[in-house]
């Protein structure tokens, strides 16, 4: 096979990606921000980047949108390189970011009626966003009126106005009561069933389990290791089993190592009657603090 087709094959087959980053690198000053980081996203994927506060979250963000140039490495958005064609990667994408950024004295319609004449959309477009967003009844409610959840769904919504292939959500739940994460939550599930790939970051492992396929852990601006939240969990699980009895009319739980139980089980079985029996899953904090060595605030 000739040089030149093998490495047109080559360049098709990494441009499949709907992100690609290659030992991306940002320093700023003496500061490594982003260290030597490389990640795949496929298309259709929910994937998420993991970390505490500074760990380097936003500014990945920001170097695949184009905002931030990296200082080393290359990263490419649908088969775009972030460096080179900026302009490009951010008209297909996107993004929400920790900070609002919506016009507080005008009312949810205007908001992103402007934004969609800024992105050349049509004002069916706003309508239809509304209606997916459940927000109807606040559609003449100026934004600074709005509950943290409700801003966030504007947020949500303007960020479709494009109708981008990628969307990036930068602590899409931070500061949300449980009720408005859970139903925000479902909101990027849905957004993610309708064709869109979704990039987040988050510090909630909980959150992180619940809606990603893969996840990236960074510390220090470094990614320690990358799978299935699944498959992670698996790698540092202990096979610890937790027992629930029933004793004199009450629960008992008893947690037995892989060790006790072939021996232990029996006996407290024969003297109490099972509730239930299921193997400890460890947590992605405890993930974290496992592959990191310290907690994530």
């Amino acid at each position: 096979m000739p040089d030149k087709t093998i490495k047109t094959i080559f360049e098709l087959k990494e441009k499949i990606s709907m992100l690609r980053a290659d030992q991306l690198t940002k320093t700023f000053g003496t500061v490594t921000r982003v260290d030597r980081v490389t990640f795949r996203v496929e298309p259709g994927e929910i994937f998420g980047l993991l970390g505490p506060n500074g760990a380097g979250k936003t500014t990945i963000i920001r170097i695949l949108i184009g905002e931030v140039k990296p200082t080393g490495g290359s990263a490419y958005v649908n088969g775009r390189d972030v460096a080179g064609e900026a302009a490009a990667v951010r008209a297909g994408v996107g993004v929400v970011f920790e900070q609002h950024n919506l016009y507080m004295r005008m009312n949810v319609y205007d908001n992103l009626r402007l934004f969609a004449d800024l992105y050349e959309a049509p004002h069916r477009r706003v309508d239809e966003l509304i209606e997916l967003f459940q927000l109807e009844e606040q559609r003449r409610q100026l934004v600074r009126q709005l509950s943290q959840g409700q801003k966030q769904r504007v947020l949500l919504a303007r960020a479709l106005l494009n109708q981008p292939k990628v969307l990036f959500l930068d602590e899409p739940t931070r500061g949300l009561d449980p009720h408005s994460a859970k139903n925000l939550r479902t909101m990027i599930k849905d957004i993610n069933r309708r064709g869109t790939t979704v990039f987040l970051t988050t510090h909630y492992m909980e959150e992180a389990d619940q809606l990603c396929g893969r996840v990236a852990i960074l510390d220090r601006g470094a990614i320690v290791t990358m799978d299935a939240p699944a498959n992670l969990k698996k790698n540092i699980s202990t096979g610890e089993i937790k027992v629930t009895l029933m004793e004199g009319g009450s629960e008992k739980t008893v947690v037995l190592s892989r060790e006790q139980a072939a021996t232990a089980l029996p006996s407290l079985l024969a003297e109490n009657e099972l509730v239930r029996v299921h193997t400890m899953e460890p947590s992605l904090e405890e993930v974290f603090i496992r592959l990191t060595g310290r907690g994530l605030q």
